[in-house]
């Protein structure tokens, strides 16, 4: 699986004989992480809460944080999402604090980090 979605990215990116070392480099950087983001969620498919009720540990901070690299990565490769933009964190932050000091209802009404 790992060597097709590999494959798929050097296509969409136009082949391998139109990419330099930095864009193989990213690539072969994204494969590794998409196979750390998988064995995540293969381990953790069914028991993804604590004894506690919370969120295991892998699925919280490293868990986003590995997504968001992983995004972040597909952007500096070209390969952006063309769909609404995702809010960062503290951009979402900033439109709440501004929507509270206005008086202003958000424009993001569910509260999901889209625009």
């Amino acid at each position: 699986m790992r060597s097709r979605f590999r494959q798929a990215l050097i296509e969409d990116l136009g082949g391998k004989e139109n990419l330099n070392v930095q864009q193989i480099t990213l690539i072969d950087k994204l494969i590794s992480l998409h196979g750390v983001i998988r064995g995540i969620e293969e381990f953790h498919q069914e028991n993804v809460m604590t004894d506690c009720g919370q969120l295991r540990p892998a699925l919280s901070k490293n868990y986003l944080s590995y997504i968001y690299c992983a995004r972040r990565i597909l952007c500096s490769l070209g390969l952006e999402w063309k769909g609404e933009r995702i809010l960062s964190p503290l951009e979402y932050i900033s439109q709440l604090d501004r929507d509270k000091d206005t008086g202003q209802e958000s424009t993001n009404s569910n509260g999901d980090g889209y625009e």
